[in-house]
């Protein structure tokens, strides 16, 4: 074989792939898990019982990785998100859309305006669910060490042994210091925090948005923006035609502006955008004149008595609707792929060289040109959604000049022509041209192309249930429990490089049910499913 031939038939050496699961983490939810995040050494699932677990070593090896360090009481129904707000703050949102900020930093409140008065009978305090009570006495069932006891005395003494054990797990470091009606009558499916930065996300931040969905019949279909500086009060309300699935954010974007999507369940990607330094447009507040003279009729010294005036809302610059995509049946997820360390930006075709005349010698090759389709294309993302497709979009620039749409999207040779120089850029938002817009089509790898169990008959059978984006590459996972993952790059004989599926990892067991989450936890891959387990793939 050549030098280079494993380049063209993907024999190369295979990425980072998932394996398979390794560990069933123990002390689990009593059902499905419907979340997950990590705050820095503690990781926080949630699940439809009610609680919220907090686990230490999610880092660990294999072997020895979470370690029950807190479980919580947190809602008297299903809980259906929860997400990091800041360094030791976590925020959960139940079905009846009641939300409640949790913390590990010793603060009583977020922000002073969320700390309630006091009561006659003394200071407010939360009214997060207690722990279970206990279904038997556990006070009066004598001392352990006495041994002359009846079968159904030791039983009980090993049940008050057991709660004791459980009540103890449920002190630890987490508090509940705040709750407040996030769903406004619907229930809360996503949530993020508004950083200024993505990079930097451990400061308190200045806004939270939550994702609003119907709940028992409701016609609750938002997105609020709320403010903790002023007891979550809303900075806005976008409004949807449908429930609001999934949120993505991103932070100060190529051109400096913040950008929000939402996945709905019309099938549409909506894309917002606001200008975090947008001057205020309102008038400055009357400021009082130095000099001025009482009116007629009152006497000197003693000012009339005027209404106080309310207390002028802080600044925000709202959210602005910037694009529509026509993305799936219903939006199950979506993840950013911008930064996608295999995935650069686009780069300039090779330009096609100029054979020297008769006699003359090889020059130079010539320059790439200065335009081409894709040239300034950003901010990839990934979604994925119920009629079984994964595709990609873009940020993509729009022809300075009417093109046939063959052309537009690359299917006809001819470039098209270069903007004119000083002309505005103008962009769009667009499924990603050509066979990288939807990775459910890529070919397998070579070299699992003979693995039958690898192959799947129909992705919208099937169903694609979670979505994650991490080293180099995409995973999904579906509703027969195993996860597809593909990655981006050279693997057939052109040379040029593209999606290709790289393994389908087998279910974790018979029963194990669809993938609802896939999470990374430091090192480690946490994988939940719908028998209620988490597994720790390696």
């Amino acid at each position: 074989m050549e030098e280079g031939a494993a380049l063209f038939w993907g024999e190369m050496p295979p990425l980072m792939l998932v394996n398979s699961a390794k560990r069933v983490v123990p002390d689990g939810h009593d059902g499905e898990v419907s979340s997950v995040c990590v705050d820095g050494d503690h990781c926080v699932t949630a699940g439809w019982d009610g609680q919220l677990r907090f686990w230490a070593k999610h880092d660990a090896f294999v072997a020895r990785s979470f370690t029950l360090a807190q479980r919580a009481q947190a809602h008297e129904g299903a809980v259906k998100t929860v997400g990091v707000i800041a360094d030791k703050w976590v925020m959960s949102a139940g079905m009846d859309g009641r939300c409640r900020v949790w913390t590990r930093s010793g603060e009583a409140a977020m922000d002073p305006s969320q700390i309630p008065p006091p009561t006659p009978e003394g200071d407010a305090k939360d009214d997060a669910p207690p722990p279970p009570a206990p279904p038997v006495p556990i006070d009066d069932l004598g001392d352990d060490k006495t041994e002359e006891v009846s079968t159904e005395m030791e039983e009980l003494r090993l049940a008050r042994t057991e709660r004791k054990r459980v009540l103890a797990e449920y002190d630890g470091p987490w508090k509940c210091v705040g709750t407040f009606v996030g769903g406004a009558g619907g229930c809360v499916n996503a949530m993020c925090a508004m950083h200024p930065d993505d990079t930097n996300t451990s400061a308190k931040p200045p806004g939270v948005i939550l994702a609003v969905g119907s709940y028992l019949g409701s016609m609750t279909h938002m997105v609020r923006v709320l403010d903790p500086a002023r007891n979550w009060a809303e900075f806005q309300v976008l409004s949807h035609p449908e429930g609001v699935t999934c949120l993505l954010r991103k932070a100060r974007c190529e051109d400096g502006k913040d950008r929000l999507l939402t996945g709905c369940m019309d099938g549409r990607i909506r894309v917002f955008v606001r200008d975090p330094e947008a001057p205020d447009p309102r008038p400055p507040p009357p400021e009082l004149v130095e000099g001025e003279t009482a009116p007629e009729g009152e006497p000197e010294g003693e000012p009339a008595p005027t209404e106080e005036e309310p207390e002028r809302e802080p600044w925000f610059p709202p959210y602005a609707l910037e694009s529509t995509i026509d993305a799936h049946q219903c939006v199950v997820d979506m993840k950013w792929l911008g930064e996608h360390p295999s995935f650069p930006p686009p780069q300039p075709p090779a330009p096609e060289p100029v054979p020297p005349a008769e006699g003359e010698e090889p020059g130079d090759p010539p320059e790439p040109p200065a335009f081409w389709p894709g040239c300034d294309s950003s901010a990839w993302f990934v979604s994925i959604g119920t009629d079984g497709k994964v595709k990609m979009f873009e940020r993509r620039r729009e022809p300075s000049k009417p093109t046939p749409l063959d052309l537009k999207y690359e299917k006809n040779p001819v470039a098209p022509p270069e903007p004119p120089k000083g002309e505005a850029k103008a962009y769009m938002w667009c499924q990603t041209p050509g066979a990288d817009g939807e990775l459910t089509a890529a070919p397998m790898a070579p070299r699992i192309r003979a693995d039958v169990g690898a192959k799947v008959e129909s992705f919208a059978r099937t169903r694609t249930t979670s979505l994650g984006c991490w080293r180099e590459l995409v995973s999904v996972g579906l509703g027969d429990g195993r996860i597809c993952t593909w990655g981006h790059r050279v693997h057939d004989e052109t040379g040029v490089a593209g999606w290709v599926l790289e393994r389908t990892t087998p279910a974790a067991g018979d029963r194990c049910g669809a993938v609802t989450g896939m999470y990374e936890v430091g090192h480690n891959l946490l994988v939940t499913n719908a028998d209620g387990e988490m597994r720790v793939y390696a």
